[in-house]
């Protein structure tokens, strides 16, 4: 059955709008399918938009809210809650955004319950336990920790699917005098940033080996008589 919403859905969400992709607009084309399809009825949705600049809009229909990973740990965020599809008299849909900071990560769950979601009656969500310690590492080496998180895990915990979106931090540009008491300046400038743009240990390296090397040549240059 849930396979069979799940296109169902994805029919309908073919034929929305191109230029209104919102997160209301999405929530409304599903809830009017629901109202016309039983099956669709109850179901629940999270629809979302993640911006270049780090705004996060979102609803949540019937389903737990975002969950965002960084240095000051994981949280859920709060906002934009409203009924399942097809709730008699919903909640009229009204986004909730915030502006999320560059090297956040976005974690989105479906497939299981929790998928994420907020955990009850004291019982932690064994998704946040795992994302606080390894919130620093890239998307891919963060998608292993969490597979090997949940492999050694009870057994009896529902399977998932997760999604998980980086904010990217904009382009790093500086323009400095040519001192060579800089470069220390500029190499921790750029281990921040490929921290935030999460950038495997090799490509970092490479990125400091290429920065490194064209800015000695750069004050060498400049500093010829």
């Amino acid at each position: 059955r849930d396979a069979d919403v799940a296109t169902q859905m994805r029919r309908f969400l073919a034929g929305l709008d191109p230029a209104d992709r919102s997160p209301a607009a999405t929530l409304e084309c599903l809830d009017g399918a629901a109202r016309t399809m039983p099956a669709l009825v109850g179901s629940a949705a999270l629809c979302l938009t993640l911006a270049p600049d780090g705004v996060l809009r979102w609803i949540a229909a019937g389903h737990a809210p975002p969950l965002v990973v960084g240095p000051d740990g994981a949280r859920y965020l709060g906002g934009g809650q409203v009924e399942p599809l097809g709730h008699p008299g919903r909640t009229p849909a009204t986004e909730a955004a915030e502006s999320l900071a560059a090297g956040t990560t976005v974690v989105l769950g479906s497939g299981g319950e929790p998928s994420p979601g907020l955990p009850t009656d004291g019982d932690e969500d064994p998704v946040v336990a795992a994302l606080v310690p390894h919130h620093g590492l890239p998307p891919v080496a963060l998608a292993q920790a969490l597979t090997e998180h949940a492999g050694s895990g009870s057994r009896d915990r529902c399977e998932r699917t997760l999604f998980l979106a980086r904010v990217m931090p904009a382009p790093l540009e500086q323009r400095l005098p040519a001192d060579p008491r800089r470069l220390s300046a500029v190499r921790r400038a750029v281990a921040a940033w490929s921290a935030q743009a999460a950038l495997s240990e090799d490509a970092a390296a490479d990125l400091q080996l290429m920065l490194s090397e064209a800015t000695t040549n750069a004050v060498e240059h400049a500093c010829r008589e």
